[in-house]
């Protein structure tokens, strides 16, 4: 799903996504260089939450975020 519930005018784009049973909601800037790059997991098999973000990255940092962000939740 994209920008589910999410303000069309907003500086990012909001994707959501289930790994082994675990929603996270992934955010990068629309721009990049300019805005957050981050991912929020609502519930860990815990029942703790996960957030974790960074600010203005460039190419070469977003895209590692973004690959270390879509692997969490992937081992078992």
């Amino acid at each position: 799903m994209e920008d589910q519930n999410e303000d069309i005018f907003s500086n990012q784009y909001y994707l959501y996504n289930t790994t082994n049973g675990l929603l996270k909601k992934l955010v990068q800037p629309k721009k990049i260089g300019t805005g957050i790059t981050g991912v929020f997991v609502p519930e860990l098999k815990d029942g703790s939450q996960l957030f974790l973000y960074a600010k203005d990255l460039d190419s070469t940092q977003h895209k590692l975020a973004i690959e270390m962000f879509r692997a969490i939740g992937d081992a078992k």
